[in-house]
């Protein structure tokens, strides 16, 4: 047998071995209960899945009363995920829910939340009508803004709130931040003065009004008497992000918020405990800038919570039955745990690559320059 038919019977046994492992690969690969899913199954991955699964044929979240904050929610989750209207597998559903937000905004529905999604959304997308949304907000919120810093209109109808309250005064001045930092006034120099102007105002409120300096912390009302859990993590987010992380009245929160990781995470003493949660998970990751034992003790101690309380399909119900500060349905109350959950356990790997002591000064967390 000469050399050349060799080579034509070694090159045929080659072929044959090859066709043989594609066989085997398709035979593996075919759909059975053990096969993986094509999506990665992280917790909070499977939690943003389940709210697309769930996702309302209009686009949003929930009944119509509770909408506006159940889809503000859902999309500072998506955001956090990383999903924009070209991903791959959340576009279509993103692409929906902004269309809700847009209608919702045309009947002048918005809650504080959903302001913050925007923001947030705009800076990671710049689609023009969502820009032309956020300067309406923005004109809005500082046209309704005192003197003294007090934001005078009412966007909290869910919460059931009074309309001076610090859970709506720091959101506003979170989104004021974001839609700043997010590049909303690039071509208006005059209305950058006058973010900056109403967010330094609105602070200064925010620690005037609502501070309780015998007793550590804020509370959510002028009136109230004691400290509110959800008033405390909120307004402490809002004075790092604006500048003011080394103030007295901020220090003196994050330590009373740092009092709370023996506790167990969902303590049911929390005025809002998800919610809650949520901002202290923020505001111990920027106190510390995602270092040091406080935060290594914390993390440790959520993503253990949080990955034994999921639901076999996805999603949360971290809502006790008799609470009545909140009036959602059983389904309601799955999209409000499942959409906050998901966002706090996205701080882990949305935040953690990008920061370092060098990019954290003055109040500033690298994930205002991410994009």
């Amino acid at each position: 047998m000469s050399i050349k038919h060799l080579a034509i019977i070694q090159r045929a046994l080659y072929a044959h071995c090859f066709l043989l492992v594609l066989l085997t690969i398709g035979c593996s690969s075919t759909k059975t209960e053990d096969a993986p899913p094509k999506y990665p199954v992280c917790p909070a991955t499977k939690g943003v899945l389940w709210l697309k699964d769930n996702q309302n044929m209009s686009g949003g979240w929930g009944e119509e009363a509770n909408e506006p904050l159940l889809l503000g929610l859902a999309l500072l989750a998506y955001d956090s995920h990383g999903e924009t209207p070209s991903s791959l597998e959340f576009g279509e559903s993103v692409r929906r829910a902004l269309k809700r937000a847009y209608s919702i905004y045309d009947k002048k529905q918005n809650h504080a939340i959903l302001d913050l999604a925007i923001a947030r959304y705009y800076r990671s997308t710049r689609i023009p009508k969502l820009k032309h949304i956020l300067d309406d907000v923005i004109s809005d919120m500082i046209e309704h803004q005192n003197p003294n810093g007090k934001f005078t209109y009412k966007r909290d109808p869910i919460l059931k709130l009074s309309n001076d309250n610090a859970f709506s005064q720091s959101l506003n001045i979170l989104t004021l931040i974001c839609a700043y930092k997010g590049g909303s006034t690039n071509d208006n120099p005059a209305q950058e003065k006058k973010i900056k102007r109403a967010t330094h105002q609105a602070a200064k409120y925010l620690i005037r009004k609502f501070y309780n300096k015998s007793l550590g912390g804020f509370t959510l009302t002028a009136n109230d008497n004691k400290i509110s859990q959800l008033a405390t993590t909120v307004a402490t987010c809002a004075l790092i992000r604006c500048g003011h992380r080394n103030a007295p009245e901020t220090q003196t929160s994050l330590k009373l918020i740092e009092g709370c990781i023996d506790d167990k995470v969902m303590n049911e003493s929390f005025d809002f405990p998800v919610l809650s949660t949520y901002f202290m998970t923020r505001d111990i990751y920027d106190g510390h800038r995602g270092t040091g034992k406080k935060w290594a003790i914390w993390s440790k101690k959520y993503t253990k919570f949080a990955n034994s309380t999921q639901q076999k399909e996805g999603e949360w119900n971290l809502l006790k039955a008799n609470n009545q500060r909140l009036d959602f349905t059983e389904k309601e109350k799955n999209i409000y745990s499942t959409s906050i959950a998901a966002l706090t356990l996205e701080i882990w790997w949305m935040y953690a690559p990008w920061i370092s002591k060098n990019t954290c000064k003055n109040g500033d967390n690298d994930d205002d320059k991410k994009q």
